[in-house]
């Protein structure tokens, strides 16, 4: 028997935990209008690990969502590629910690979080994660070596991520809908702008521990990471999270024009054409210092890193500005 649950490109594929969720919810719902009201909002941790931070597959009302303990899996009498079989025959999409190291297509070793949304007839399984090069895809992994993968659940030397020995289930409610809101929208433009957590839209807080908020900035504060980043790079050294920090910022400006185009062709407020460029050209900007920051990885030059620090100065500034025009639009109506 097979069964395959669905699974679309995501808009957002920074990382495996929303390109995941956000891939089901487009396939099983099509809620894309809802998620406009998320991905606005950005976080640093420790000025150096940039993420959205108003959404999360674990706090969401398109979700039904459970963790368990591998412990707990072993006591059904069952090992956990039948128990995930089991699971994905309920319709459970599940994410797992594996070891990188028993999956050939990773390109790297250690501990990742691995989206599994099929099987076939349990011998071989459908799994997603940013396998190579930080692009997100879908590969087929046969039954023996998922079980060697996810061997270690139990040995707490290999948690990370916050899966402590756990793996998580999760379903698309298909009975509910939810739209895009724009006093939302506003409201989390606003806190971006301020620096401030966005405290009323399902945020990534409860993912962490009270260590972990203190170190926590938000919104345009977080052009203090890049900045690091590149200071890093002009040094000849390339921190850990670099790349993703630059990648993530440039799908946050591609998928905010993406909303503001949604918003002005269903005429939900009367933000200009002039915007709409503005935010075109955002886009481009932090695409091409995405772009040239790959060169520099291959090749480094001290050249790109000066350039790349004037094109995020000038990002920031354009950022403030559109976003402080599209607040005034929404509130004109």
């Amino acid at each position: 028997m097979k069964k395959i649950l669905p699974l679309v490109e995501s808009p957002i594929t920074t990382f495996p935990c929303y390109a995941g969720p956000v891939g089901a919810i487009l396939a099983e719902c099509g809620e894309k209008d809802w998620l406009y009201n998320c991905f606005i909002q950005i976080t640093s941790w420790d000025n150096q690990f940039l993420d959205f931070y108003d959404f999360t597959y674990k706090n969401c009302p398109l979700i039904e969502y459970q963790r368990i303990k591998g412990d707990l899996i072993n006591s059904f009498d069952v090992n956990i590629v039948e128990f995930i079989a089991n699971a994905l025959d309920k319709g459970y999409y599940v994410v797992a910690s594996v070891e990188t190291k028993y999956i050939n297509e990773y390109s790297f070793d250690g501990v990742h979080d691995l989206t599994i949304f099929g099987h076939e007839d349990r011998e071989s399984f459908y799994t997603a994660d940013c396998f190579k090069d930080g692009y997100f895809t879908k590969i087929k992994v046969d039954g023996e070596t998922l079980r060697r993968a996810l061997s270690g659940i139990n040995d707490s030397s290999l948690w990370k991520n916050h899966f402590n020995g756990t793996i998580d289930l999760y379903s698309i409610k298909k009975a509910v809908s939810f739209k895009i809101d724009l006093d939302r929208i506003t409201e989390s433009i606003m806190d971006y702008l301020k620096s401030a957590p966005t405290s009323r839209w399902y945020p990534q807080i409860c993912n962490w521990d009270e260590a972990e908020r203190q170190k926590r900035t938000f919104g345009i504060e977080c052009y203090q990471t890049l900045i690091k980043h590149l200071n890093s790079f002009g040094e000849g050294v390339e921190l850990e999270g670099s790349i993703k920090a630059f990648h993530l910022m440039w799908q946050h400006k591609k998928f905010m024009t993406q909303r503001i185009l949604y918003m002005s062709d269903n005429k939900l407020c009367g933000i200009s054409q002039a915007i709409i460029e503005e935010l075109k050209k955002e886009e481009k900007l932090s695409r091409k210092v995405l772009m040239l920051l790959l060169k520099n990885k291959t090749k480094p030059d001290n050249g790109i890193v000066k350039r790349v620090h004037a094109y995020i100065e000038e990002l920031k500034k354009r950022e403030c500005d559109n976003l402080s025009e599209i607040m005034e639009s929404i509130k004109r109506g």
